[in-house]
C-alpha cells in the first residue's frame, strides 16, 4: 500500500520546518494516524515547547468535542487536548448562531 497524501504532506511540512528554523529549534515529528497527539514537537532553543498539526487544505482541523447542556456548550472533559481561548471562542461564537 502506497503512503497517503496526507502523510506526504505531514514529512513536507516536518523537512520545510527543520530547514528553514532548524537553527532556532529541535522540531520532533511524531504524527501519523493517531490524531490524539499531535504531528510536530517544537523545542526552541529558547522559550516554552509548543506543537504544530500539519493540515492540507482539504483537511479537517482544529476538531474537538462540545457537549450541549441547558442550553449551552461545554468544552468536553474527554478531549484529548486542553481548552484554550480558540476554543472558548469557537464555542461563543456557536451561541449567535
Amino acid at each position: 500500500m502506497g503512503i497517503s497524501n496526507w502523510e506526504i504532506h505531514e514529512k513536507e511540512c516536518y523537512q520545510y520546518l527543520r530547514n528553514t528554523f532548524g537553527q532556532d529549534a529541535e522540531f520532533i515529528h511524531h504524527g501519523g494516524s493517531d490524531s490524539t497527539i499531535s504531528d510536530i514537537e517544537v523545542r526552541p532553543n529558547r522559550g516554552q515547547s509548543f506543537w504544530i498539526e500539519c493540515k492540507s487544505p482539504q483537511a479537517q482541523s482544529g476538531q474537538f468535542v462540545a457537549i450541549p447542556k441547558d442550553g449551552k456548550f461545554y468544552f468536553s472533559e474527554r478531549n484529548k487536548s486542553f481548552i484554550q481561548d480558540y476554543h472558548r471562542k469557537r464555542i461563543r461564537y456557536s451561541y449567535c448562531r
